[in-house]
């Protein structure tokens, strides 16, 4: 088997894991599901932390995909909107690989994926000042815009977990956080 398709079946196989049985997968787990012994995924990604990188990497894919097939928005207070609205239903659909993107944002190095999606909403923030006064400078509201997704995300799936459901909590969060960053 090529080197390419062993990886492939890692993170496949840490895929299925982590959305079965939640984030706290075992490199034997993946490496018994995979069919081998720890020392061929050490050969692949050198660690189990470099393996969730690529999966990181894969989950904003996932991300992106979902961004690039909802809109063709020109306008850049939709395209806010749009990643918003997007990012909410991946942490939905995806709540396992969502809950390691909340971990590798504590991690020392954040995955290439996350910094150019934070990097394209400080350019929308970019846009938006230039039809609307700003509160705060683009990479603040960006990091604001983040940190209310996040947030908003994390509630979101306390509500399976017993937190009364709020229906459209995602939208009411989003337009506070926007207009909290708009003069």
């Amino acid at each position: 088997m090529r080197g390419g398709e062993m990886r492939e079946r890692f993170i496949e196989a840490a895929l299925d894991l982590i959305r079965n049985e939640g984030i706290a997968v075992s490199t034997r787990s993946i490496c018994d599901a995979v069919g081998v012994k720890a020392p061929t995924l050490y050969h692949h990604f050198g660690d189990m932390r470099s393996l969730l990188n690529v999966i990181v990497e894969r989950a904003f894919e996932n991300y992106r995909d979902r961004l690039s097939h909802g809109s063709d928005a020109t306008d850049p207070f939709q395209k806010v909107r749009n990643a918003w609205d997007s990012f909410i239903s991946f942490s939905i659909d995806e709540p396992a690989l969502f809950s390691i993107l909340e971990l590798q944002n504590s991690s020392a190095d954040l995955p290439a994926a996350i910094l150019t999606a934070h990097e394209e909403i400080v350019a929308t923030y970019r846009e938006i000042g230039k039809l609307r006064p700003l509160r705060y400078p683009p990479d603040v509201a960006a990091q604001m815009h983040t940190a209310g997704c996040l947030g908003t995300a994390s509630v979101l799936a306390a509500q399976k977990r017993g937190l009364a459901d709020i229906p459209q909590l995602g939208a009411i969060m989003r337009e506070a956080v926007l207009s909290s960053i708009l003069l």
